[in-house]
C-alpha cells in the first residue's frame, strides 16, 4: 500500500482492482504470446479524517483506488502505438467511444502488458504508458499491469501480476501498489489474493485453447472465492456463537 504525504496533513493511499474474470483473461491472453492494451474504468477516491493525541491538528487520508471495468485489446498485428509510443488516435478513438457507451462515466485508468521477461516495465511500455496519461486520459495519473504468465519444474501454469503507479509530473519513477480482486459471489465484498495465482496444464491444454483456458481459469476463482466466503462465514457464526455465550 503506497501511503505518499501531499501536504502537512494529508496522506494519499492508492490501489487497484480488477475483476477476477478480466484478470484470468489477461493471464492466457499472455501464455499464448504477448499482448498489451487499455485499463477502462472508475477511480474511487474517498477521505478518512483522524485526530491525534499529540497533535491538535485533523489529518485526512484520502483513499484512490482504481476499478477496472474492462480492457481494450486488439487484434494482433494491429499498429496502436508507434514505435516510440505514440498512440494512433484514429485507431482508439472509435474503441474508446464504444467503452464509454458500454460504461458511461469510465474513463481510461492505464495500460497493460501480458508478456514474459523482466518484472518491470520496459522502456517502451513507459512510453506508452506516458502517452495514454497524456493522449487519452486527459492528463490524469494513469496506472500500468503487468501480467506475467510462467510454469513451474511441477508443471503447473502460474502467473503473477504487478500494478505500478507514477505519481502526477514524474514519469521516471514508478512505485508497485496494491491489488485488490472484488469477490465473483458477492461484488460488495472484497478479498485480498496472493501475487502468483495457479492453473493446471490440464486445463490449458483442452480443445479451444486460450477462450476454454479463460473459462477453466474463472471456475477455479469461483471456487477460491466461494471457499474463502465459507471460511469467512464459519469465523464470524463462531464469533457470534462466542459472544452469545459470553452475554
Amino acid at each position: 500500500m503506497i501511503l505518499r504525504d501531499t501536504s502537512s496533513n494529508l496522506m494519499e493511499r492508492t490501489s487497484f482492482s480488477i475483476p477476477g474474470p478480466l484478470l484470468a483473461r489477461l493471464a492466457h491472453l499472455g501464455h499464448g504470446g504477448s499482448t498489451d492494451g487499455l485499463l477502462f474504468g472508475h477511480v474511487n477516491s474517498t477521505v478518512e479524517l483522524s485526530v491525534h493525541d499529540h497533535s491538535m491538528d485533523q489529518h485526512e487520508t484520502r483513499e484512490v483506488r482504481f476499478v477496472v471495468n474492462d480492457i481494450l485489446t486488439f487484434p494482433a498485428g494491429t499498429k496502436w502505438y508507434t514505435p516510440s509510443g505514440t498512440l494512433n488516435l484514429a485507431l482508439l478513438t472509435p474503441a474508446l467511444a464504444s467503452a464509454r457507451t458500454k460504461f458511461p462515466g469510465c474513463r481510461v485508468l492505464g495500460h497493460f502488458s501480458a508478456r514474459h521477461g523482466a518484472a518491470s516495465p520496459g522502456l517502451r511500455e513507459a512510453a506508452v504508458w506516458t502517452s495514454v496519461s497524456e493522449q487519452v486520459a486527459d492528463g490524469h495519473p494513469c496506472v500500468f499491469l503487468l501480467v506475467q504468465p510462467h510454469a513451474d519444474a511441477g508443471g503447473i501454469a502460474a502467473w503473477t501480476q504487478t500494478c505500478f503507479q507514477r505519481h502526477a509530473g514524474d514519469d521516471h519513477t514508478a512505485y508497485r501498489i496494491p491489488i485488490e480482486i472484488p469477490n465473483l459471489g458477492n461484488s460488495s465484498r472484497l478479498a485480498r489474493v496472493p501475487p502468483a495465482v495457479s492453473l493446471s496444464n490440464s486445463a490449458l491444454a483442452g480443445a479451444g485453447g486460450v477462450a476454454a483456458a479463460a473459462e477453466a481459469s474463472v471456475a477455479q476463482l469461483w471456487r477460491v472465492c466461494d471457499a474463502g466466503l465459507a471460511e469467512l462465514q464459519d469465523v464470524v457464526n463462531a464469533a457470534s456463537a462466542s459472544a452469545s455465550a459470553s452475554a
